[in-house]
């Protein structure tokens, strides 16, 4: 029989079994959430279930995606850009940029040279523009030929094709298209491309040490590949047959040293009585003779121990 209950219960008597049975009412949701049947049934269980999950994820989510503080922010923006956000000098200021990739790397360079108390570098600067503060800054510890070289390469192939385009936007399938071009349409050999790719490189590697951009891209390119070629040489019978037409001539003594020492032109010309021993019949090239347009004519030392 239920037991009776006065109906004289004093305040705290009621609050006390108002709690008890909000306790109670706890415990059974708890029993519906674990799988227990109940009045809600198998499928009302199973949405709330998925409910929870998607709430937990998406928490989840922001708080491992989340920076700490001066660390710059990146949110994809409604026409499909990316926005980069971060604090400089107590200003907010904010670039864009086309991918994911491209906005981190942004953000990185920003607060590396926020760090080091740098300006940073303008999106605006195109490569003909870099290219040209390159060539100035090379000239300092560069072989006059070398600068010569690049000088040749930028002027006449690289500034027509890439000039135009900002030296942070400069992509992989950029140079990819370019190398392709100067195959097909102006019939370049590998060796010439492989030569443009090399002032590229170097421009680009200046550039990242400099901060200016995050990668090289020209390292993700590969170059055409260049076959060996095959010289054809000369028998013992047409080499004393040039030796004997090349007698009494102003130059016999350079044409027998040349078939005799293999020495390049250069160094064949540059060639002092001081490094020649007639007695030990040894001759020492140190120096090779270099043109320089417009300047005249220098000794300078070979570029590698290995021309020695």
């Amino acid at each position: 029989r239920p037991r009776l209950v006065s109906a004289h219960l004093s305040q705290a008597s009621y609050r006390s079994k108002a709690a008890a049975c909000g306790a109670a009412a706890l415990r059974c949701k708890a029993s519906i959430r674990s799988g227990s049947e109940s009045l809600l049934g198998p499928t009302a269980i199973e949405t709330n279930r998925e409910d929870d999950n998607e709430v937990k994820t998406t928490k989840g989510d922001k708080m491992k995606g989340k920076r700490g503080n001066n660390e710059g922010s990146i949110y994809k923006r409604k026409n499909g850009l990316y926005s980069v956000q971060y604090m400089s000098q107590g200003k907010r200021k904010t670039l864009y940029a086309k991918t994911r990739t491209e906005a981190n790397d942004k953000l990185i360079v920003a607060l590396k040279a926020r760090q080091d108390g740098m300006e940073l570098p303008s999106e605006k600067m195109t490569v003909r523009v870099y290219a040209a503060q390159w060539l100035e800054r090379v000239k300092l510890n560069r072989r006059h030929k070398t600068i010569v070289f690049y000088e040749c390469n930028l002027r006449v192939h690289i500034i027509p094709a890439l000039g135009h385009i900002r030296l942070v936007r400069l992509q992989a399938a950029d140079l990819h298209a370019f190398y392709a071009s100067l195959s097909k349409k102006k019939g370049l050999s590998p060796k010439s491309i492989q030569g443009i790719r090399a002032t590229i490189r170097a421009m680009l590697q200046m550039a990242v040490r400099e901060e200016v951009i995050v990668r090289n891209v020209a390292s993700l390119v590969t170059s055409p590949k260049v076959e060996p070629r095959e010289f054809p040489m000369i028998s013992r019978e047409q080499l004393k047959k040039f030796i004997d037409v090349c007698r009494h001539e102003p130059l016999e003594a350079i044409y027998v040293m040349a078939l005799n020492t293999g020495a390049r032109q250069a160094e064949l010309l540059g060639m002092q009585w001081s490094r020649v021993d007639l007695d030990k019949g040894e001759m020492n090239i140190t120096h090779q003779l270099e043109r320089r347009t417009g300047q005249g004519y220098f000794l300078v030392e070979p570029k590698t121990r290995a021309g020695v």
